[in-house]
This record gives C-alpha cells, structure tokens and sequence, in this order.
C-alpha cells in the first residue's frame, strides 16, 4: 500500500458512496456542501486541500461513514 491510498479525490469518494455516474461537476459541488457544515456536526465532511486538490483522508471518510450510517 503506497501513501496515495489513504487519500481520495471526489471521484473516488463518488464512487465509494455509489454516485460516481453523476455529473463530476454535481460530485464536487455535493462535497462542497458537506465540507462547509459546522465542524461540530456529524454530517460535516473533512477534507485537505494539497495543492489544487481536495482529498479526503480515508481515516476521515471512514469515521464519516460511521458516524452518519442509519
């Protein structure tokens, strides 16, 4: 395992969360709006800006799926 597999990118977690057939501009926008909820909120979604990119941790996209899971 190499140190990019710990992160993902929008399309990554699209298709993680089983949306990737979307419009990726729908993807980014989507995440947007998770990332801007309250930090204190489950449903807030971290992210880390490297670069021009948004990635999302997989430690990160794993407590968000546990938190968040009905």
């Amino acid at each position: 395992m190499n140190e990019h597999d710990n992160f993902l990118n929008d399309l990554q977690l699209a298709a993680r969360w089983g949306y990737s057939d979307a419009n990726p501009a729908a993807i980014k926008k989507k995440h947007q709006r998770l990332r801007l909820i309250t930090k204190s909120s489950p449903r807030h979604l971290k992210a880390l800006v490297i670069g021009k990119s948004i990635m999302y941790r997989l430690v990160d996209v794993l407590a968000y799926e546990e938190k968040n899971t009905r």
